[in-house]
């Protein structure tokens, strides 16, 4: 199953990581503040839908939602960027998924 492009719809939604990929991202984004701008303005710049379909992916959510969760203050306004998509339509789905509730936890 992969996410349906058309509609949005991330409803029982699969998307495809690769898992070097996502460690690859996790690394940067532990660069102090400046130096990874361009990493954090890109997974920012994700529609809320897919970002909510990677929260639920166990390597995805676990290695590159919560890394940006747990940020220190320099990078706060990409965590509320995130954040900010997440709440109004999503937030529920993700803390429903035995996967994603961990990024809710993180995040609150």
């Amino acid at each position: 199953e992969s996410l349906n492009m058309e509609n949005g719809s991330t409803k029982n939604a699969k998307l495809s990581v690769s898992v070097l990929g996502v460690f690859t991202a996790e690394a940067m984004l532990r660069f102090r503040p400046g130096t990874n701008r361009a990493i954090l303005e890109s997974i920012a710049a994700i529609e809320a839908g897919e970002i909510a379909t990677l929260c639920k992916d166990p390597v995805a959510g676990r290695h590159l939602i919560e890394t940006i969760m747990d940020l220190p203050k320099g990078h706060s306004w990409a965590r509320q960027r995130v954040l900010h998509k997440l709440i109004p339509n999503y937030i529920v789905s993700i803390s429903e998924n035995r996967f994603g509730w961990h990024v809710v936890r993180k995040a609150f």
